[in-house]
């Protein structure tokens, strides 16, 4: 595929930025450590999710492991996290967004060495 590497770049540095702020916005920090734990992987994951190019199913593993472990941290919370889920959609749609990006300048690429 055609990949742009400073975009991937650019949109894992967004993810954790936008991972980070919505956890502090969220008030995580008045959760317990394990929630912590649980979020800033789930960050960790979807950031590095956009710069793994190894396979067509990477964004969509890493989606689904940052979702499942925000959402995991926001039930199991003691403490009110309600601004949490709003990462667990954020993450894919930028994540699987990015992909769709890739598949599609690959697909124009191909089309225009074909002489369509």
């Amino acid at each position: 595929m055609n990949h742009v590497p400073g975009r991937r770049a650019i949109l894992s540095a967004v993810i954790l930025a936008v991972g980070c702020l919505q956890a502090w916005d969220s008030n995580l920090l008045g959760a317990s450590p394990l929630m912590w734990v649980l979020a800033g992987v789930a960050i960790l994951v979807g950031a590095g999710g956009a710069l793994v190019t190894g396979s067509i199913w990477t964004p969509w593993i890493s989606s689904g492991i940052c979702a499942a472990l925000i959402l995991a941290a926001w039930i199991f919370s003691a403490t009110p996290l309600p601004g949490l889920p709003a990462f667990a959609v954020a993450a894919p749609v930028l994540l699987l967004g990015n992909e769709y990006l890739e598949v599609k300048e690959a697909r124009a690429a191909r089309e225009s060495l074909q002489g369509k």
